[in-house]
C-alpha cells in the first residue's frame, strides 16, 4: 500500500473586485444585522404592547394617586 504525497494548492479568490470594506461599512452591517435580528424584534414589540398598556390605563384612570391613598398601599 503506497501513500500519496498531501498536496495543498491555494484555492483561487472568488469575485475580488479590489474594494476593502472599511470600518464604517462593517459598523453598519453589524447594526442592520443586530437591528433585523428576530428576536429584538420581538422583545420590541413586547415592551410597546406594554407601553402602550401602561398608556391606556393612565388615560383612562387620571386620578390613581387618589386611588392609592384610598386603598392606603403605601402609607
Amino acid at each position: 500500500m503506497t501513500h500519496l504525497p498531501m498536496t495543498r494548492d491555494l484555492q483561487p479568490l472568488t469575485k475580488f473586485n479590489g474594494r476593502r470594506a472599511t470600518a464604517t461599512e462593517a459598523a453598519w452591517h453589524r447594526i442592520v444585522a443586530a437591528v433585523t435580528n428576530p428576536e429584538l424584534i420581538a422583545v420590541a414589540a413586547f415592551c410597546a404592547i406594554g407601553l402602550a398598556i401602561t398608556i391606556n390605563v393612565l388615560l383612562h384612570h387620571p386620578d390613581v394617586r387618589l386611588t392609592i391613598e384610598q386603598l392606603d398601599l403605601f402609607p
